[in-house]
């Protein structure tokens, strides 16, 4: 805990391992989305696998709710899908911390979503070339 006389704050430390980022970055690029909504960057992936899902929040270090989608009778497939979503600024420092890991076609959506929160925020700093 962290106090300045005014407001306690709780600090967390968050340590994420060279390889947890590298297995993440390959669930990503298997499994993940990147989009913008309403001109918000946005981040969305989507399994089968709980233990995956936790496995994504923990090297996070976030707690998020997780949506859970359940196939209808007769549909194909009869697994549960979950999915977790970051968007924003969240979303953005994924995106970063992922980029040099991730194929073309991925770092290419990323230059697009960030190009599109850039010029509709004139956020300047964050353009990627």
């Amino acid at each position: 805990m962290v106090s300045d006389g005014w407001s306690t704050i709780e600090v967390r430390e968050c340590i994420v391992r060279t390889v947890d980022i590298y297995w993440l970055a390959g669930i990503v690029e298997g499994e993940g989305c990147f989009h913008s909504s309403k001109k918000t960057p946005t981040i969305s992936i989507g399994l089968t696998d709980l233990d995956i899902i936790y496995k994504i929040r923990r090297i996070l270090n976030d707690n998020r709710r997780i949506s859970q989608y359940k196939n209808r009778p007769g549909s194909l497939g009869t697994k549960t899908l979950y999915r977790l979503r970051y968007s924003g600024h969240k979303a953005v420092s994924i995106m970063f911390t992922l980029y040099s890991l991730l194929g073309s076609r991925r770092k290419l959506k990323i230059k697009e979503v960030i190009n599109i929160w850039r010029t509709s925020r004139k956020v300047k700093a964050w353009s990627i070339k």
